[in-house]
């Protein structure tokens, strides 16, 4: 951090750097309603900043989301293969069951 640019400053926020934080963004959302937002004529530029900082806000709300979505489906591949070989199990199982003892005549 550099001592003449004071704490909080851009440059040492990371990649994020310039976007609002979720604070901002509570308080932004308390006082800029939809009344104030066509009085004020917020500009388009204002708007996709505001859209950025709410995205970015989202994205580090579930930083592991990717992770626990990629290791859901892998699991459900797994439990659609799964189950035809476990349902074959099953009726070898009771063929041989069947065959064993002599059920059903």
């Amino acid at each position: 951090m550099d001592p003449d640019r004071g704490p909080g400053h851009a440059a040492d926020r990371g990649p994020d750097a310039g976007l609002l934080d979720r604070g901002q963004l509570h308080e932004l959302s308390a006082w800029l309603t939809a009344d104030a937002h066509r009085d004020l004529g917020v500009s388009e530029v204002a708007e996709s900043f505001i859209a950025a900082s709410r995205a970015e806000a989202r994205r580090h709300r579930w930083p592991g989301r990717g992770v626990v979505g990629s290791v859901l489906a892998v699991l459900l591949m797994l439990l659609i293969l799964a189950t035809p070989i476990i349902l074959l199990f099953v009726v070898v199982l009771t063929a041989f069951v069947i065959h064993r003892f002599g059920l059903f005549g």
